[in-house]
């Protein structure tokens, strides 16, 4: 599991427009990556649509938001678009983020390690590119937002 004040495990991606991310180029800012179960589901949707109606609160402590989730990005994209997310959203076909974050267990059906729990779990990466918090358990927009207050 991540402990807070290690550098955070790398992450190379595809976002949901087909442009290469990577988590080093992020350095000078925070990033919050929430990971999630599934695009288009009616509470992953709703989770995601709190981050977009809520960024000004993330954007005004310096915080920058990326998803995560297995699917492709073009399956991404759509979903994006539909809810006019303004962050960007990676796809993690292997789950290998997951894993090296401590999300995904080797055997789980699901993208995040919680069978179906519901929970989107989150990581803060600070300006240096180390932990600053870890959220395992956060399951409505009103849990992320008073983990942001404790930024």
């Amino acid at each position: 599991m991540l402990e807070i004040g290690q550098l955070a495990p790398a992450i190379t991606a595809t976002d949901h427009t087909g442009k290469a991310f990577d988590l080093a180029e992020m350095r000078g800012k925070k990033v919050w990556l929430y990971f999630y179960t599934s695009p288009g589901g009616k509470n992953c949707t709703a989770h995601a649509c709190g981050y977009r109606d809520n960024l000004a609160r993330f954007t005004a402590k310096g915080i920058e938001i990326v998803g995560l989730n297995d699917r492709p990005a073009a399956e991404q994209r759509e979903w994006v678009e539909r809810e006019g997310l303004p962050f960007r959203v990676l796809s993690d076909p292997d789950r290998a983020i997951a894993r090296a974050y401590g999300i995904w267990e080797e055997g789980a059906e699901r993208y995040v390690a919680n069978n179906g729990g519901g929970r989107r779990p989150a990581v803060l990466v600070d300006e240096q590119g180390k932990v600053a918090m870890v959220l395992p358990d956060l399951m409505t927009v009103e849990d992320d937002l008073a983990a942001l207050g404790a930024v």
